[in-house]
């Protein structure tokens, strides 16, 4: 992890997203709720980051938390409708629980 006191000195929220650098590392490590929160307080910094709400958002997709991804991408989205990637994870969201709606309705099917 990086020392957060010899990284960067004196930092300004737009011209670092500190903590998005962070946490990278930690979202790899399955350590997502971590990140989450990390996130959470760059948001504090600097809440025009839209990818920090992009980060959030894949820590509660690879959580399985999609409603809370699909929160999180749209927001990314409403900030800077330019990325494309975010449009893509968007409709991996709507996806994926498609998916899940399809499985629990065949677990509900008498056999």
């Amino acid at each position: 992890m990086l020392d957060l006191n010899n990284s960067f000195g004196d930092i300004e929220a737009e011209e670092i997203d500190f903590f998005s650098k962070v946490d990278k590392t930690e979202s790899t490590q399955d350590e997502y709720d971590l990140a989450i929160l990390h996130y959470t307080k760059a948001l504090e910094l600097n809440p025009n980051s839209a990818n920090t709400y992009f980060s959030i958002a894949n820590s509660y997709y690879m959580k399985g938390e999609f409603k809370l991804a699909l929160q999180n991408y749209i927001k990314a989205i409403e900030i800077d409708e330019t990325n494309m990637g975010v449009y893509s994870y968007k409709g991996a969201v709507f996806t994926d629980m498609e998916q899940n709606n399809k499985l629990s309705r065949n677990q509900n099917l008498p056999t």
